[in-house]
């Protein structure tokens, strides 16, 4: 089986893993059948095993999980961008979650787990034709672009300074992969998402 590894932050992407899971992937399946394949999302929004563990060794054990989860799916990645740009991990747990791995510490201290997530899973691909990015960018709040007909303020909380990070993010990997916009989850926008990646899939 080969697995796509879905990134974004969690609770702002709700709508997009959803149709992600509910309505693209059915599609992909259906699709891989026609080659003699089959083909999984990894979604890791229902959580990983951390009973018994301290916070900062829940904390390392969530990242671990995600390593690894990329390290099987490589290299396939799919990234969910919108304007939160998430927990970033103290330097205890960021330690805790590298041991054993060719990761430069460095470059992941100061960085939420999403952007640990892009660094380690498409900056270290051996081909851009294999990420997706997906920018999710709001511009009327008003007009149903969203099934929810209010935006929670959790699509965009976040610091002045959180919100530059995930535009500077955003502009560092947009000429570098395939990157496709879009403006909330519209009623057909599965469909838009799913014409994108059925040429991918075909490569896969």
């Amino acid at each position: 089986m080969n697995t796509i590894f879905v990134s974004s932050t969690f609770q702002d992407m709700q709508q997009e893993r959803d149709v992600l899971q509910n309505s693209v992937l059915p599609r992909i399946k259906e699709l891989a059948k026609q080659y003699g394949k089959s083909i999984d999302l990894c979604d890791l929004r229902w959580g990983v095993n951390t009973l018994g563990m301290s916070e900062a060794e829940s904390a390392a054990k969530v990242l671990q999980v995600c390593f690894d989860e990329i390290d099987k799916a490589r290299p396939f990645f799919i990234a969910i961008l919108g304007d939160v740009y998430g927990w970033v991990p103290n330097i205890e747990v960021v330690e805790k979650s590298t041991i054993d791995r060719n990761i430069t510490i460095d470059d992941l201290l100061g960085k939420s787990v999403t952007e640990m997530e892009i660094s380690y899973g498409a900056l270290k691909s051996t081909s851009s034709s294999d990420i997706r990015f997906y920018f999710r960018e709001i511009k009327n709040k008003k007009k149903g672009l969203f099934l929810n007909s209010d935006i929670p303020k959790y699509y965009t909380r976040g610091t002045a300074d959180d919100k530059k990070r995930m535009r500077t993010l955003k502009l560092s990997f947009q000429n570098k992969f395939v990157s496709i916009q879009f403006h909330g989850i519209k009623k057909h926008q599965d469909l838009m998402v799913w014409m994108h990646l059925r040429s991918y899939c075909i490569r896969i």
